[in-house]
């Protein structure tokens, strides 16, 4: 009965000298090693794609080196801050799935607890993972025919798609032969998603092997003893995944200053930039029915306003009429021209003293020197739907600002005929470049430089 338990008690220690290496390197990778290594691949899977959509962009527009680098560096930070938080969100998902094994029946037999949250973490890890990698391969798709990552119209898209085939038994609208002749197409994008994913293989292969063989090893031969340290190591990098590496976090890689919509886009994170697009499609991107005065009738009221004998030509742009001829003023072959656009200004406002101190002399030297308009009409109720409407003439549509959502379009607006004209378009605001995608906007709109909120924010050098 001794020799029995003699034997029973030396037999691991004696399976350890004849098979060392299953002591401790066959085990699973801890929690810790398990984080790191997901939350890189996480940050490779995008990384990937960027690199591969930029494979093709200086073909279309070539790039300076600094360009190339301010387009890496926030979209670097942007992954960073989707791999972060895919990490915590399976580190929260993986804790409730422990939780709820803790309350299994007494039954149940027993499993380690490191064990058991190591490999947890990895089901759940992998499976975000495949989610990942399908967004990205979605995106891709997109980007290839758009210039540009899924946003507002993308959704918008999916839902008339969903409408036309549920709700009113339509399938093959539209969208439904769009979709099924860009999916036919297969000798434009099947390289491109060969290349992505055979890349993505190659990649995160190399990494698997990388951390396995080298990082792992080492990291568990130097480790602090104490998990204190090395849990407020791994935190600390976790804080600042989340944050992108700045304080404003995510905000400030919509603010980047690249002025091209393709080096700009290229910058952006996919995810982050579709789960903008997504929130804005749930906000409003459908307005509720408004009984009030049709077009049809507004319309010809509205003329009558502004000139009752007048000739209204253009049914596109139905409150363009021609000038009389004591209106028209001789101007020389190329003037320049100075758009002003100043918040709430009402025409009542100008021409006008108070006290003997005219309220507006600078505007109102302008005017005598200028073409001033009487009526002037800018439909919208905020600030970006006005510019819309008076830089292109169209009606600013009703819930999120077309500005917001539709900026990429190619609109046929002011600037775009001065330039046809030999004009070079500047655009100075001191709105902030995100605010409705305005910085997007003036460049599809042709304008050559857009000076936007950071220049009134650097001190003087006096």
């Amino acid at each position: 009965m001794l020799k029995s338990l003699d034997f029973d008690h030396e037999a691991p220690l004696r399976s350890r000298m004849l098979n060392p290496i299953s002591s401790q390197d066959q085990q699973l990778w801890s929690v810790r090693q398990t984080i790191v290594f997901w939350w890189v691949v996480f940050f490779l899977l995008q990384q990937t794609l960027r690199f591969v959509l930029m494979a093709g962009t200086p073909g279309r527009e070539p790039a300076s080196v600094p360009l190339l680098l301010h387009t890496l560096w926030f979209g670097l930070r942007g992954d960073l801050i989707v791999a972060t938080l895919m990490v915590l969100f399976g580190i929260g998902l993986a804790f409730a799935v422990a939780c709820v094994m803790k309350l299994a029946p007494k039954g149940r037999p027993r499993v380690q607890r490191s064990i058991l949250s190591s490999r947890v973490l990895t089901i759940i890890m992998s499976g975000m993972g495949v989610l990942l990698l399908t967004v990205l391969t979605v995106d891709m798709g997109y980007y290839y025919y758009n210039q540009h990552h899924l946003d507002f119209v993308f959704f918008e898209y999916l839902l008339d798609l969903v409408i036309q085939t549920v709700d009113f038994g339509i399938h093959h609208g539209t969208n439904i032969r769009q979709t099924t002749a860009e999916l036919g197409d297969m000798g434009s994008w099947a390289t491109l998603a060969a290349g992505f994913f055979a890349a993505e293989g190659l990649i995160l292969g190399a990494w698997w092997w990388l951390f396995s063989r080298v990082v792992s090893p080492m990291v568990s031969r130097r480790a602090p003893q104490s998990g204190v340290v090395t849990n407020g190591v791994l935190m600390g990098g976790l804080v600042l995944g989340a944050l992108g590496l700045h304080p404003q976090g995510s905000y400030a890689l919509r603010l980047a200053n690249i002025s091209s919509l393709e080096y700009f886009m290229l910058s952006q994170n996919p995810i982050l930039y579709a789960a903008e697009g997504f929130r804005a499609q749930l906000k409003g991107g459908r307005v509720p029915e408004f009984h009030g005065m049709t077009a049809e009738n507004a319309v010809p009221v509205m003329q009558r306003m502004l000139d009752p004998k007048g000739e209204f030509a253009y049914p596109r742009f139905p409150l363009v009429h021609a000038m009389h001829p004591s209106e028209i003023r001789s101007v020389g072959p190329t003037p320049n021209i100075l758009m002003l656009f100043v918040e709430s200004l009402d025409r009542r406002f100008l021409n006008q003293e108070i006290r003997g101190v005219q309220v507006t002399p600078f505007l109102d030297a302008l005017q005598r020197d200028s073409f001033y308009f009487e009526n002037f009409y800018s439909n919208g109720v905020q600030t970006m739907r006005g510019m819309f409407a008076s830089y292109c003439s169209y009606y600013p549509r009703q819930g999120l600002a077309a500005m917001k959502t539709r900026y990429a379009y190619d609109y046929f607006c002011l600037p775009s005929l001065l330039r046809i004209h030999g004009y070079r378009n500047e655009l100075v605001s001191a709105e902030d470049r995100d605010a409705n995608r305005l910085q997007l906007f003036a460049t599809e709109m042709d304008f050559t430089n857009c000076l936007i909120s950071t220049i009134f924010l650097r001190p003087s050098n006096g």
